[in-house]
C-alpha cells in the first residue's frame, strides 16, 4: 500500500495533506503559495516525489446544489493537466463544506498541531478523509 495525497486547490494557496503508508491516518503537511499554474504544478511535484503516493485527490469546489462554477471548472481542468504531468491517478472529489469543517477543527483545536498548517492544509485533510471514508478505507 502507498500513501495518497489530498489537495485543497486555490489560485493563491493550495493545502496539502497525506495519508500514512497504510492509509490509516491523514495529516495536513503544508501549504503551497504559487504564482501561477506552472509554479503550483512544480511545487506539487516536490510533495509527490517526497511522499511517493499511489494517487492524488483534488478537491472540486462544487456549489451547494452540485453545480460547477468557475472555480470548480478551473479545478477540474487543473486536475486533468496534473494527471498528465504526474503519471499517477489524480482524482476529483467534491469538497463542499471542507473549508467550514476545517475552520471548525481549527477553532476546536487551537492548541493542536493542526493549527500550524492553517485552513488550507486542514481543508486538504478533510477532503482526503472524506474521500477515504467514502471508498471504505481504514479512515
Amino acid at each position: 500500500m502507498a500513501r495518497i495525497i489530498g489537495l485543497d486547490l486555490g489560485k493563491a494557496r493550495t493545502g496539502i495533506a497525506v495519508t500514512d503508508p497504510t492509509q490509516t491516518i491523514v495529516s495536513p503537511v503544508g501549504t503551497i503559495k504559487a504564482k501561477n499554474e506552472d509554479d503550483l504544478t512544480s511545487n506539487i511535484k516536490i510533495f509527490v516525489n517526497q511522499y511517493k503516493p499511489e494517487s492524488v485527490v483534488v478537491g472540486i469546489p462544487r456549489s451547494m446544489d452540485g453545480s460547477t462554477g468557475n472555480m470548480a471548472k478551473w479545478a477540474e481542468k487543473f486536475r486533468r493537466q496534473l494527471e498528465k504531468e504526474l503519471d499517477i491517478p489524480v482524482k476529483g472529489w467534491d469538497e463542499r463544506m471542507s473549508t467550514v469543517s476545517a475552520k471548525r477543527i481549527l477553532r476546536e483545536n487551537t492548541k493542536s498541531d493542526t493549527n500550524n498548517y492553517g485552513d488550507d492544509a486542514v481543508s486538504a485533510a478533510v477532503i482526503l478523509e472524506s474521500y477515504m471514508a467514502y471508498h471504505n478505507r481504514k479512515i
